[in-house]
């Protein structure tokens, strides 16, 4: 948002006071430019080891997007003919299709980072136990089979340990499951603290 005031002063100003194009151009490229940057700062700076791969992707397009309109302010900026640097956009292809191509790369980009979110967090769904947040009886197997590999590899000891709450169904028949799943919940909320 503090990009778009900016834009809106300079449109107010370029509409009803100053109707040259070159300022008008200069001024777009490098809000542009900055916005491309920060969006570069925002993907570098937060994220998981999982999402690595696509944030830095995004952020390579993002990179050359700010240096493009950097380019394109600072071109306007020296160029003494605003209307046939206008002109040579509209005529030359390659000003019309520079942008698709990153644009259309940008919305891959952030497909690729959703998808690898949702995938992520699929797999945590799937390997854990809703109600205690504790590994469920698949990630367990999988968590086992790869620590028993280990050991053996590496001629180490390796130990199980196995809880077992008394007296459990004594809840749930005495007060119901919700209340047996409340204080499962509470019981393993405590022991996994």
């Amino acid at each position: 948002l503090l990009f778009l005031v900016p834009v809106l002063l300079g449109q107010i100003y370029f509409l009803y006071l100053d109707p040259r194009i070159l300022p008008r151009a200069i001024l777009f490229h490098a809000v542009i430019a900055l916005q491309g940057l920060s969006i570069v700062d925002l993907l570098l700076r937060d994220g998981t080891r999982e999402t690595h791969f696509p944030r830095i992707g995004l952020a390579l397009l993002f990179l050359y997007w700010g240096g493009l309109q950097t380019f394109l302010a600072c071109s306007s900026a020296f160029h003494h003919h605003a209307r046939i640097l206008a002109y040579e956009q509209q005529v030359d292809g390659r000003f019309v299709l520079l942008p698709l191509l990153p644009a259309v790369l940008v919305c891959l980009g952030f497909l690729w980072l959703a998808m690898t979110q949702l995938q992520n967090e699929l797999e945590h769904q799937s390997n854990t136990d809703v109600l205690t947040g504790l590994l469920n009886r698949r990630a367990l197997q999988h968590f086992a089979a790869r620590e028993i590999a280990h050991a053996h590899r590496h001629n180490s000891p390796l130990a199980l340990v196995l809880l077992d709450l008394d007296h459990f169904k004594d809840i749930n028949d005495r007060h119901g499951h919700e209340r047996g799943d409340a204080a499962l919940a509470l019981k393993i909320g405590r022991a996994h603290v």
